[in-house]
C-alpha cells in the first residue's frame, strides 16, 4: 500500500515540476494549458484511485 501512495505522489511531484517549467517559460496560453493539464490530471487520479480501491476491495474478500 505504502508503494501505491509513494507512486501517486511521486506522480503529484513530478507534474508540478513539469507545469513550474512550462509556466517559467511563460508561452503564450500557458494558463490555460495549466488549467487543462490538472482537469486530465485530477481525473485520471480519480480513475486510479477508483480502480485501486476496487482491486483492494477483492484482495480483502479473499
Amino acid at each position: 500500500m505504502t508503494g501505491i501512495t509513494g507512486g501517486i505522489g511521486l506522480k503529484l511531484f513530478a507534474s508540478i515540476i513539469f507545469i513550474a517549467i512550462i509556466l517559467a517559460n511563460k508561452p503564450p496560453q500557458s494558463n490555460v494549458f495549466v488549467i487543462n493539464f490538472f482537469v486530465i490530471y485530477f481525473l485520471f487520479t480519480a480513475f486510479e484511485i477508483n480502480y485501486l480501491i476496487a482491486n483492494l476491495r477483492d484482495l480483502k474478500k479473499k
